[in-house]
């Protein structure tokens, strides 16, 4: 979550806006940093456009906090 926090999310809180997925591998890889950066940077812009970004992972909780 924003906040770091971990909970439950469903992508139908986000009903009748636009919304960029964004998936990535692992934490701590060569491409997921840049890439992670490179969707902040942007995220004005989309939230002008009445989108929403999401940033899907498949690590443990464990490794998103180290």
């Amino acid at each position: 979550m924003p906040d770091g926090s971990f909970a439950e999310y469903k992508l139908s809180e986000h009903r009748g806006k636009y919304v960029v997925l964004f998936f990535w591998p692992l934490d701590f890889t060569f491409v997921c940093p840049s890439e992670i950066i490179a969707h902040n940077n942007r995220v004005k812009q989309l939230q002008e456009l009445k989108a929403e970004i999401v940033g899907i992972s498949i690590d443990s909780h464990y490794t998103h906090l180290a």
